[in-house]
């Protein structure tokens, strides 16, 4: 999950999943992406992720046919960990 998420996933998430406004502020860009380790974002079901992973949602591309069945389970649980670690 970690290698993965390092090279996409960090690129817009930041590398511990915490892109907020003032990283968008600093970074001079507009479009502030969730925080994955965020209470709403860890509320959601695995599936749920899976799916939000696997076809996208708003600017996120879609990473079905980028990734394979098992790297988007490996994802959702380096997510899991990244919000651990936050405590």
């Amino acid at each position: 999950g970690k290698a993965r998420y390092g090279g996409k996933g960090a690129s817009c998430h930041w590398y511990d999943g915490t892109w907020n406004a003032a990283r968008a502020n600093m970074f001079k860009v507009s479009t502030v992406v969730p925080d994955l380790t965020s209470a709403a974002t860890q509320a959601k079901k695995d599936e749920a992720l899976v799916a939000i992973i696997r076809d996208g949602r708003g600017k996120m591309p879609a990473q079905k046919g980028k990734l394979m069945g098992r790297d988007f389970t490996a994802l959702v649980q380096y997510l899991r960990a990244l919000a651990q670690t936050k405590r």
